[in-house]
């Protein structure tokens, strides 16, 4: 996004046909810090049967601006899909991800991490609809807050009667920085099969005090140690990244928004 009062609209196709492999990463960010823009994104995966997808999204815009990003995955017979999301940007943010199975012996794992501070707001909303048996999908988002900031989570997983053989779970972890900070979640389960292996959960909380102790006993300084501490948190995502580049570069993003925080 370039100049004042600007706005725009990416959308993102991905068809993966029978048997193929893709990775695909999008990146957004804003040519200054301070002009207020507009940002509504549209972004489709679809995984035909026996592909491997993968896709990155960094949102990276600047924090006078409002953006919207909608992700749709689809995801057919034997297929595999990865998806990473890193939220960095935003004075507003609204995030929504729609994960479809559609196919037996699918399997949808969705990633996220978000890092906010001063007074923004991320608001995260997914559904998994699993309308095939035999399938699996796993998604794990993890925030963590400063300041003022303020995060929102509401999750579904929907099971339709004919997808037996479920194995679905959803997890949203919220690491609180500052006494002002505010996560809120709500994860939820929608169950119609009776044969299946679902769940859901959420847990928020602060720097563990033992892990904290553990550092500054070894000279580490206190605003050293919590970066030490944050950084932890997010390496059970970055380790799942096949990708160890890309990985990298999310490590950097994370560790440039601590540096301005």
């Amino acid at each position: 996004a370039n100049g004042g009062e600007s706005a725009v609209f990416p959308h993102t196709l991905v068809i993966a046909k029978d048997n193929s492999k893709v990775t695909f990463v999008d990146i957004y960010g804003s040519s200054d810090k301070e002009s207020a823009q507009l940002a509504c994104g549209v972004s489709t995966l679809y995984a035909g049967p026996g592909a491997n997808v993968e896709y990155h999204y960094v949102q990276n815009w600047n924090e006078a601006s409002l953006s919207f990003n909608r992700l749709t995955t689809v995801a057919e017979r034997d297929s595999n899909i990865r998806a990473y999301g890193l939220n960095l940007g935003s004075k507003h943010a609204r995030n929504e991800g729609h994960t479809v199975i559609e196919g037996a012996g699918s399997n949808a794992e969705i990633f996220s991490l978000t890092v906010a501070h001063h007074d923004q707001e991320i608001d995260q909303r997914t559904l998994q609809s699993h309308n095939a048996p035999n399938s699996r999908s796993n998604l794990l988002f993890k925030n963590a807050l400063q300041d003022t900031s303020k995060t929102i989570f509401s999750g579904l997983i929907k099971v339709a009667e004919e997808a037996q053989l479920t194995d679905a779970y959803q997890t949203n972890r919220n690491l609180l920085l500052s006494p002002t900070a505010e996560a809120n979640s709500l994860p939820g389960l929608e169950i119609l099969a009776n044969d299946v292996k679902c769940s859901h959960g959420a847990t928020t909380g602060q720097i563990d005090d033992n892990e904290l102790f553990y550092l500054l006993a070894r000279g580490i300084d206190k605003p050293t140690a919590q970066k030490l501490l944050v950084f932890g948190f997010f390496e059970e995502i970055l380790e799942e990244m096949n990708n160890e580049e890309l990985a990298n570069y999310h490590r950097e993003l994370v560790h440039q928004k601590f540096e301005i925080s």
